[in-house]
């Protein structure tokens, strides 16, 4: 199976479009959004959120430095009802 060649989905049978160059290489394209970033807009797919390029980046450490990443993660803890009883 064919994958999408800006986000890196795969094309299931029967579905998507399918652009030839001048030079012969063939594009795919899950979608019309796919198609205008990549040929229209020009885009970048490492440097667009939603594309699997993106993520892999992003899992590598190159896009987020990973000290970053672990203070995101980590959210405070939510006590509720006793501490506010244990205060007064």
């Amino acid at each position: 199976m064919a994958k999408c060649s800006f986000c890196g989905d795969t094309l299931r049978p029967g579905t998507g479009i399918m652009f030839v160059k001048k030079e012969g290489a063939a594009l795919f394209f899950c979608s019309r959004k796919c198609e205008r970033n990549l040929r229209g807009m020009g885009r970048n797919p490492a440097a667009t959120r939603w594309t699997s390029a993106f993520q892999k980046e992003k899992e590598h450490g190159k896009g987020i430095e990973k000290g970053k990443a672990e203070k995101q993660a980590k959210k405070p803890e939510h006590k509720g009802k006793q501490a506010k009883k244990g205060k007064r």
